[in-house]
């Protein structure tokens, strides 16, 4: 293929589903429908679907494949010549007037944009959608969110819709929104969330969503963990993820008795939210610009300007006290000096400043969107410093720290300040253990690559069993960092004692955390499936 492909692929979205994954999806859709005599593929890509929908259905069942790109239609014209095809966006498709016709089965993998990087025209096929339907404008992030709900227009009374889908309609709120609002228009929905990931060539993990409204299907909402898409059982005793049929968090991953004992012990805990208050960091619009290293510092002439701050949680250690000595021994490496020139007490602005800002605006920085709502545009909104901070995107485990080095921090981190009768130490002492953490995988999200991230939201919502160490605990608990595990097993035990929890209930915590953490770190191996 063509790099001139490829790169128009990626601007719109397209990711091609392997012939075995569109096997697979639509035998399973086959064995949900009640008939399939018409079928309609939104995105036909390559064909990969077409190809299984005429080894499965046969000669009689009218496909029609629609997309944009005329070498995608041209390329499914030989893998079936009997199709219908449309050269059209779907979105426009879907709200033709002259078009009557409905289907029993639409199916298929829908573009991927996110809606910053909507086009003009798909913006305005977005919005005519959510006039059209209802849909909140504001809940249609990505294309293939849209997509479903213009499939959804265009389904018989007892059709089905299938669709390869990102791993955010388990893990995002606009996700939980039209899972809810597909909850209430189809008799039976199947989400199927593979261990292997979905597409090994590139940084996107996905699910099979799956609703129809077929008679002789269990009715509600069904969560099937299933080794990779390639291998999609269609067991109609699926177990519910809740009775009400919504999906709230990723604990359909855990056993009936361990989502029990983490409910009962959720209900009577308090949130970190009432220990603390926590805000986003410093967002400078350009990091790179702002944001320079010692000899950096040094060669623009900038030292009256410069303000500590960290960049990225990557760059703490692990200990849970980022001191002074800390941020120096970074200075020598990493860029960590913010550039703030309106900075109070500093000096008026001399050449040297701005030639450094003339600089950024040859850079057209001066243009970007957050840049042209400053005055002057140089302007940042400097978050003050405060006692802690908490870095919202993690790998193994959420990592919350004590500032005592005073650094400012990007938005990477939460900024964090204890309330009144709580302080930083006993807060921190608090969060490290395997109870706390599985509250972070269950609340948080992860992308492709398996990081955790929590929104600010999410962060504060997390439960908290807190106590105040003194001194003698403080010091265990800074030297049980030394060693992996260890201070997350020093939590554990406190809490065992504390809330009366028995070596069983130790051990659905502590099965539950590996679990959650070994499905979201799966990717680049195959691991077996833990019935926990």
């Amino acid at each position: 293929m063509l790099k001139a492909d490829v790169d128009n692929r990626r601007a719109h979205g397209v990711v091609y589903t392997p012939q075995t994954v569109a096997d697979a999806i639509v035998a399973v859709s086959h064995a949900r429908s009640t008939r399939i005599a018409t079928a309609l593929e939104p995105s036909c890509g390559d064909g990969a679907f077409l190809h299984a929908l005429r080894e499965r259905c046969g000669p009689g069942t009218h496909l029609t494949a629609v997309d944009i790109d005329a070498k995608a239609l041209h390329a499914a014209s030989a893998v079936d010549a009997s199709t219908e095809l449309v050269l059209q966006d779907f979105l426009v498709f879907a709200e033709s007037p002259e078009r009557q016709n409905k289907y029993d089965l639409i199916i298929g993998n829908p573009p991927y944009v996110r809606r910053h990087n909507f086009s003009d025209p798909l913006k305005q096929s977005v919005a005519s959608l959510s006039i059209k339907t209802g849909y909140p404008l504001g809940q249609l992030k990505n294309s293939w969110a849209a997509f479903v709900v213009a499939a959804h227009g265009l389904l018989t009374e007892e059709g089905t819709l299938s669709f390869v889908v990102p791993y955010e309609l388990i893990t995002v709120a606009y996700g939980k929104f039209l899972r809810d609002w597909l909850a209430s228009r189809f008799r039976r929905i199947d989400i199927f969330i593979p261990d292997e990931k979905a597409f090994k060539k590139i940084d996107q993990d996905a699910v099979v969503l799956l609703a129809t409204n077929a008679p002789g299907n269990v009715s509600g909402v069904n969560l099937c963990r299933v080794s990779s898409l390639e291998e999609l059982s269609y067991n109609d005793h699926a177990e519910p993820a809740q009775a009400n049929g919504s999906i709230e968090d990723k604990s359909f991953l855990l056993n009936a008795e361990t989502r029990e004992l983490l409910h009962r012990l959720r209900v009577d805990a308090k949130c970190i939210g009432d220990a603390c208050t926590s805000v986003a960091g410093t967002v400078t619009a350009a990091n790179d610009y702002f944001i320079l290293s010692h000899k950096d510092v040094d060669s623009y002439e900038l030292w009256p300007w410069a303000r500590p701050i960290l960049k990225k949680g990557a760059l703490v250690s692990s200990m849970p006290i980022f001191e002074t000595e800390h941020y120096r021994a970074l200075t020598a490496t990493e860029p960590t000096y913010l550039i703030d020139f309106c900075k109070a007490g500093s000096p008026p602005l001399d050449d040297r400043a701005t030639k450094y800002i003339e600089r950024g605006e040859q850079l057209g920085l001066n243009e970007r969107y957050k840049s042209r709502y400053r005055t002057p545009w140089y302007r940042i909104p400097v978050v003050a410093p405060t006692e802690g901070l908490f870095f919202k995107r993690s790998h193994r485990l959420p990592k919350l720290c004590i500032n005592r080095a005073g650094v400012l921090a990007t938005d990477t981190a939460y900024q964090v300040s204890p309330k009144n009768d709580h302080t930083m130490e006993g807060i921190c002492f608090s969060f490290y253990n395997s109870l706390t953490a599985v509250f972070c995988e269950i609340d948080g999200r992860f992308y492709g690559g398996g990081v955790l991230e929590l929104t600010p939201k999410e962060f504060r919502g997390l439960p908290l069993w807190y106590r105040q160490p003194n001194p003698a605990d403080f010091r265990e608990f800074e030297l049980a960092f030394g060693t992996p595990g260890e201070v997350i097993s020093l939590g554990d035990r406190r809490l065992s004692f504390e809330l009366k929890l028995t070596s069983a209930d130790n051990e659905k915590i502590s099965n539950a955390l590996s679990t959650l953490q070994d499905h979201r770190l799966r990717h680049g191996r195959a691991p077996a499936i833990n019935k926990q």
